[in-house]
């Protein structure tokens, strides 16, 4: 049981990481200053976490 829940929990690492990585590349593209880049992250993050699943 140890094994499988270590097993998970290392799959929702990866996930977060490869999702902050692809964030972090995006914004790198967006022209003008930290304010801007902070600005998306934040609007990228708070859409993200008020969709519903169906």
């Amino acid at each position: 049981m140890n094994k499988l829940a270590m097993a998970q929990h290392a799959g929702f690492s990866r996930f977060v990481y490869n999702y902050g990585l692809a964030l972090y590349q995006q914004v790198m593209d967006i022209k003008g200053g930290v304010t801007k880049k902070i600005s998306a992250i934040r609007f990228r993050l708070r859409n993200t976490r008020h969709q519903k699943v169906d």
